[in-house]
């Protein structure tokens, strides 16, 4: 901890200006508190404890206070009402898990067991102060004011974000691990810059402490000597990565004092030393001697969310042996023995927690009108001529729609249109897929799931060569989040299949070494936006290693991405990124859009010298093709010894289905939605030939170019946002290519030029048969 005292360096002639100097005033805290410096920075030597697991108040001397660490047992009235909150907090947890389960919310993650931290979070900040939870902290939320539904509107899909910041003081629950801590510091710097009484309290669990962000924040803080409170919720695992894979410091707390700052760790299912630890935080920040870091030991009852299975990664004695803890049982016992609580005031607060419940109830059950143009609203401050451009075509869109007898063009009963390939896939799906995934490869074609070819895929390879290994985020026993690595640890070890701490760049950093050393890694992203911390190794070394080294070094590295839209996922869940790595020299850029290329590309990735980005439409994780993996598995090993004619799936664009009049170019997940065109149009008397590029970098000029050149008129198709995309640089290219056989303009059908929309928004955002099929109708056909 540092606290600000300015000396300003006497004038000498002729020299610069002195900088102000900020004194590192530890001293102050000798002063204030008879102890050292270095004992003041440092975590008492056992975590701070008041009340024990059975509620009973512990003795001073058993308390882990220390010299410089000893807190006062909080006012009976804030204790009060912080059971209060409290019990409401595990109603709504428990309300909310329900409501997902009856289809009313799209994903909730549970704070049950960690409702202590959540409540004393909110309850120490003042009216003028600043906080910024996770996307686990709704009860946090909550506490702090905002409306129980408009906290829950993320969860349900409507937006990514249900409240005013500035109105509450809270920030937007970030789903990005650790981002929100540089905006804490960010807001407690504009408030001491203008002399404003605001501390700020920065949420963060215990896998985000291996984030860099979480590092370059308090490092920023503590240089400035801000009035920020970083309050870590140790809750024993990042989904599926224990503790232990994080780190080894001693605690968490500790990580505060090499960058100048003081630590303490508390209970934190014990609420009385939580608002104790808190209070006193909240006090030394507003009196100028922030910043500090807090470490609250906690525990995650239930699973990360509906979608996740934590029996795969902890034991039930486990879980039990926190339940013991549970802070609302603690919090009663205690409040009763010392009577502050009885029957009636229990009988008050069990009222108001159900109707928090009622309210959740009514108000998630609701069917909030979707406006399709909200979509263009708040991208600028102003909208621009390209969005109006792109909102008015939507609503003529959906004015065509609605006046039609049929809703949209006629599909064949047998085809799966854009909306029916789009839908959200349930937890149960998903857990039906992996189980799919896990049977065992049978003789002959067989239906298989994307998942299981992927999966076929990296254990193949890592049986063909010790030197592929497998490690990411949740990879190891939870099998990934979309479980693609199921089984791999279990078969190879933890040597070649493992977790790693949560940090993107960290990860991708690593795999550069490994490369660099003789290994070949494949490493997981969990989702599409997850990647963009890893982005400084990605462009600056992964692309640039060999030209940097005349081609003396090669990088075999495969990055997974899953991709794309099509799950109803929640912000930053559903990106289509393709094109910053298309544009990026030195990446290969692959992309399936069949079960067999699953395999097969997967397979030439990682043989392949060179880095690669593997672009996974996550939406056809569970789609099903009749496969014959062993066939597949024959065929490559065949053309690694050269004994096959042909080439493989690099640079080979493949046509999906051949026709005449007119071209379809898409890649990944807009492939199924191509076709699905095709066989509509079919319908109405035009041979559309769809093209899958496969892999846009590198990209097949050749197969492209020919179908164009016979069919005359082309039309390019991606989820992504069409300006400056993957979408535009095909364009370009076959206009160069093929300008003088071209009957028409080549037309586009991408994403509209919008932040990827909320699940609710999402239908409209994506390119459909019916967009599709208006822009074949607008390539200048003859009468």
């Amino acid at each position: 901890m540092t606290i600000s005292a300015n000396h300003t360096a006497p004038d000498t002639a002729g020299a610069a200006p002195a900088r102000t100097q900020p004194d590192n005033a530890l001293t102050e805290a000798v002063k204030k508190f008879g102890i050292t410096a270095e004992d003041y920075m440092l975590p008492a030597r056992h975590q701070i404890q008041m009340v024990d697991p059975e509620g009973r108040l512990k003795d001073k001397g058993e308390q882990g206070a220390e010299p410089g660490h000893e807190y006062p047992v909080p006012g009976d009235t804030e204790l009060l009402a912080a059971y209060e909150k409290l019990v409401v907090g595990r109603r709504v947890n428990d309300q909310n898990s329900a409501l997902v389960r009856q289809g009313r919310m799209a994903v909730y993650p549970s704070s049950h067991g960690q409702e202590a931290c959540q409540v004393a979070a909110a309850l120490c900040l003042g009216d003028s102060d600043w906080m910024f939870p996770t996307y686990r902290d709704a009860v946090a939320v909550m506490t702090r004011g905002v409306d129980p539904v408009q906290v829950m509107t993320i969860f349900r899909g409507d937006w990514h974000g249900g409240y005013d910041p500035l109105q509450y003081k809270v920030g937007i629950q970030s789903t990005p691990l650790t981002t929100q801590l540089l905006h804490a510091v960010g807001v407690a710097h504009a408030a001491k810059l203008r002399g404003e009484d605001t501390v700020v309290l920065a949420m963060c669990g215990d896998g985000a402490t291996s984030e860099g962000d979480f590092h370059e924040a308090l490092n920023f803080a503590a240089v400035f000597h801000l009035p920020v409170i970083f309050f870590v919720q140790n809750n024993k695992y990042a989904i599926s990565v224990p503790l232990a894979h994080q780190s080894v410091a001693p605690s968490l707390a500790h990580k505060a004092v090499g960058y100048g700052m003081a630590g303490e760790r508390v209970d934190g299912n014990d609420v009385v030393a939580l608002l104790a630890v808190l209070d006193r935080a909240v006090a030394l920040c507003r009196d100028g001697s922030g910043p500090l870091l807090v470490e609250a030991n906690t525990y995650r009852m239930q699973a990360h969310t509906n979608a996740d299975d934590d029996t795969r990664y902890r034991e039930s004695a486990e879980v039990a042996e926190w339940r013991a803890k549970d802070p609302v049982n603690r919090m009663r016992t205690y409040l009763t023995d010392q009577g502050i609580l009885d029957d009636d005031g229990e009988a008050r607060i069990r009222a108001k927690a159900e109707a928090v419940a009622a309210q959740l109830r009514e108000g998630l059950s609701e069917d909030v009108p979707v406006d399709p143009q909200e979509l263009f609203r708040h991208v600028f401050a102003q909208q621009t001529s390209q969005l109006k451009e792109q909102s008015d075509m939507l609503a003529d869109e959906l004015a065509r729609d609605a006046a039609s007898t049929t809703g949209g063009r006629q599909v064949s009963p047998t085809v799966t249109t854009s909306s029916e390939a789009n839908g959200n896939v349930s937890a149960a799906t998903a857990r039906a897929a992996a189980s799919a995934a896990a049977t065992a490869d049978a003789s002959g074609p067989q239906p298989v799931t994307m998942a299981k070819a992927l999966n076929t895929a990296l254990a193949d390879a890592m049986h063909a060569d010790s030197s592929v290994l497998m490690f990411g985020e949740d990879v190891g026993l939870l099998g990934g989040v979309f479980r693609i690595t199921d089984g791999l640890t279990a078969t190879f070890g933890e040597q070649r299949c493992f977790d790693t701490p949560l940090a993107e760049s960290g990860i991708v950093g690593m795999a550069v070494g490994m490369a660099i050393n003789g290994m070949r890694p494949v490493i997981e992203m969990q989702f599409d936006a997850f990647a963009y911390p890893a982005f400084e190794q990605i462009v600056s070394h992964v692309a640039k290693m060999h030209n940097r080294t005349r081609g003396t070094v090669k990088l075999p590295l495969v990055i997974r991405i899953p991709y794309g839209g099509g799950i109803g996922g929640v912000e930053h869940h559903c990106d289509s990124s393709e094109a910053y790595y298309a544009h990026t020299a030195g990446l290969k850029v692959y992309t399936p859009a069949t079960v067999a290329d699953g395999y097969r590309m997967l397979r030439e990735a990682i043989d392949s010298d060179d880095p690669v980005v593997f672009m996974e439409p996550k939406k056809m994780y569970w789609t099903k093709d009749s496969v014959d993996l062993a066939e597949l598995r024959r065929q490559h090993e065949l053309s690694k010894e050269g004994t096959t004619a042909g080439r493989g799936s690099e640079g080979r664009a493949a046509v999906a289905r051949p026709g005449t009049d007119a071209t379809l170019i898409a890649y990944g997940p807009s492939v199924p939605t191509a076709l699905a065109a095709a066989e509509a149009a079919a319908l109405e008397g035009r041979s559309l030939e769809v093209i899958d590029v496969r892999t846009i970098v590198p990209f097949d000029d050749a197969t492209v170019c020919e179908s164009v050149r016979k069919t005359g008129r082309a039309v390019v198709i991606a989820e992504a946002h069409g300006y400056a995309s993957v979408a535009s640089e095909i364009v370009a290219r076959v206009q160069e290519r093929c300008f003088h056989h071209l009957a028409a303009p080549i037309r586009r059908v991408t994403g509209f030029d919008v932040p990827y929309p909320a699940p609710k928004l999402e239908k409209y955002y994506l390119p459909g048969v019916d967009r599709i099929l208006d822009a074949v109708d607008d390539l200048q056909w003859e009468n």
